[in-house]
């Protein structure tokens, strides 16, 4: 499925989830947050669920979202041999996993490490930005609506090797 561009006639209310645990997410989020709804989108910023998750059903999960979008804010730093996603699960259970992506369309954009790809191979729209900037963020946010085309070739190799992730 083709999922971009994205527009808020066909993905109106957004499940708006930011990875990382870092200074700039308030910023980051907000940047995301403000860019979205000013476009027109209604964004629900997720919240880590409790045990009411429990509860919860696939259909009425389907009911409240048309996208899910995950915003890997994940810095890198000389000191930090490691930069992964950790995704936030009730004894396995959650909507921070992206265990939706047959349900609802997903997207995620990374403004930080160019590798999270590895972490989430069931997200089939993967958008790396490099950068949390706010000319980044404005950027990705007008190649998302399709006020401009992706170009260029990636520096690097988001795929990690792993030819499965191509797919």
């Amino acid at each position: 499925m083709n999922l971009l561009p994205i527009s808020s006639k066909k993905h109106k209310r957004i499940l708006l989830e930011l990875m990382g645990d870092f200074p700039s997410n308030q910023r980051v989020l907000a940047a995301f947050t403000e860019r979205l709804k000013k476009e027109g989108f209604e964004v629900t910023v997720y919240q880590p669920e409790g045990f009411e998750v429990m509860e919860d059903s696939v259909g009425n999960f389907k009911s409240k979202y048309d996208l899910i979008f995950y915003v890997g804010n994940i810095e890198t730093a000389s000191n930090k041999t490691v930069s992964r996603l950790n995704w936030h699960t009730m004894f396995g259970l959650g909507n921070n996993m992206p265990w939706m992506v047959h349900e609802v369309p997903a997207l995620f954009v990374s403004v930080g490490n160019p590798y999270h790809l590895l972490d989430a191979p069931m997200v089939k729209t993967f958008v790396n930005a490099y950068c949390n900037s706010e000319y980044v963020i404005d950027a990705v946010i007008g190649k998302l609506l399709g006020r401009s085309e992706f170009k260029g070739t990636s520096p690097i190799d988001p795929f990690c090797g792993k030819m499965d992730l191509m797919l």
